[in-house]
Order: structure tokens, then sequence, then C-alpha cells
């Protein structure tokens, strides 16, 4: 196993709105099942992850910088009773 990043699959357009947006649709999936997510996004995608965190009111978001376009994330579910925004 590699720890380079690489492009598993291209999408059908180049706007990178997109690619942010479905980075932080995937996030937003896992927190509704999982306690703790682990996982690099793009460091332009910090802002939403913490406004993500912040929007279900339970989870903390911890962050540091692996280079200047990606960031390593942790959000931790504070209880388990966790409901949706």
């Amino acid at each position: 196993m590699t720890d380079e990043l690489e492009c598993v699959l291209a999408f059908d357009t180049d706007d990178p709105e997109f690619a942010r947006g479905f980075e932080a649709g995937m996030l937003w999936g896992r927190m509704i099942h999982e306690r703790e997510i682990v996982q690099t996004v793009q460091a332009e995608n910090a802002e939403m992850v913490i406004r993500m965190a912040e929007a279900y009111n339970s989870w903390t978001f911890a962050g540091e910088p692996v280079d200047g376009q990606w960031l390593r994330v942790v959000l931790t579910r504070d209880d388990a009773e966790t409901e949706e925004p």
C-alpha cells in the first residue's frame, strides 16, 4: 500500500467545486453511521468540514496539514445518540 494519493476515478467535469462537494458529501454520509472518521481531504474543504461538525452539535474536529493541498482531519462524535441536523 502506498501513502501517495492518486486519482482512482476521473469525474466527468473538471470543476474543482464539484470535487469539493463530492468529498464533503462522502464525509457527511459517513457521519450518520460512524463514531470517528480519519480522512485526508483537500485543504480547501477545511471550513466545510468544520461546519459539518458544528451542524451535528456533537462532533469535534481536528485537522493537521499534510502539505499545502491536503489536510488530515479527525472527526470524533462526542456521544452515541447523535441526531441528523
